[in-house]
């Protein structure tokens, strides 16, 4: 009974172990493919504005953004309106969560579709280097996810900070550990993109809790595997003690009912620690 979790131990381990040594600078590549960035939004009105704000200065050319306001009861699509930033509002009460609306952005996309389908949640904030790297990388043809992390705070209650630093260990370490032994890592579902082939040829998986997770175990094996982007960087704030609570606990379930029984039997064919590591998304 204890050999699997002895496993899963050593495989963590090691992620850590590989993981902590820092990245070689990669070079500043310059892309000239188009690209869509998507801000799936319910009810962001608070704090949707002063994102659109970093994202537009983000921008390089043949960059655009789409605001796909979810569901929403407040002011988030008049405001994404009113920063002149294309906005489609999406109503369905029966198909609620943000992969419906990634969805919903790519149908509307297909008729004329950009080379790079990129993600970004509507509380983040990405430097222009970092969103030019982004898509230079998924212009290259591989899924590419950048280094997601919250912002430090020191006057946050203690479990706030404890997953901050969970957030670090999670999206910078494991990530890093991941690359180097498997070649992939997980898609984060912010500060991630692709092209968009890749994203439309996946709709089934959209619908999930942890879609981002079950879209990056698709696409490797379907060939794709996602790549970590280690020059670019995603920020966003933490949350309440109460908000991390209720998040991570919507996860765990989403991911216990939707794709346990599908990662675990993957992890237990697997013949290679490195597709081991790379199929087991790990507790932080």
């Amino acid at each position: 009974m204890l050999a699997p979790f002895a496993v899963l131990t050593t495989v963590f381990a090691l992620e850590l172990f590989v993981g902590l040594g820092s990245s070689s600078a990669a070079a500043d590549k310059r892309s000239g493919a188009s690209a869509v960035i998507v801000v799936p939004a319910h009810d962001e009105g608070l704090v949707i504005g002063e994102t659109l704000r970093s994202l537009k200065a983000a921008l390089g050319e043949r960059m655009r953004l789409l605001v796909v306001a979810d569901n929403c009861t407040d002011s988030t699509a008049e405001i994404g309106r009113e920063a002149g930033v294309e906005v489609l509002e999406r109503r369905n009460l029966d198909q609620r969560g943000k992969g419906f609306a990634l969805a919903f952005a790519a149908d509307h996309l297909r008729s004329d579709p950009p080379d790079v389908f990129a993600v970004m949640d509507a509380d983040c904030c990405i430097d222009k280097a970092s969103l030019q790297a982004l898509v230079a990388s998924a212009s290259a043809g591989r899924p590419s996810q950048t280094i997601n992390l919250l912002r430090p705070d020191r006057s946050a209650p203690p479990l706030v900070q404890l997953s901050t630093f969970a957030f670090l260990i999670k999206n910078l370490v494991r990530q890093r550990g991941l690359q180097r032994m498997a070649g992939r890592v997980h898609l984060t579902g912010t500060g991630m993109a692709m092209p968009f082939s890749l994203f439309d040829a996946s709709s089934h998986v959209r619908s999930s809790v942890v879609e981002d997770l079950a879209l990056g175990l698709e696409l490797s094996d379907a060939g794709h595997p996602p790549v970590l982007v280690t020059n670019a960087f995603v920020w966003s704030g933490g949350s309440t003690e109460r908000g991390t609570l209720t998040q991570r606990r919507r996860w765990e379930g989403a991911l216990s009912r939707r794709r346990c029984a599908g990662v675990h039997a993957k992890c237990c064919m697997a013949s290679e620690a490195e597709t081991f590591a790379a199929y087991c998304p790990g507790s932080t």
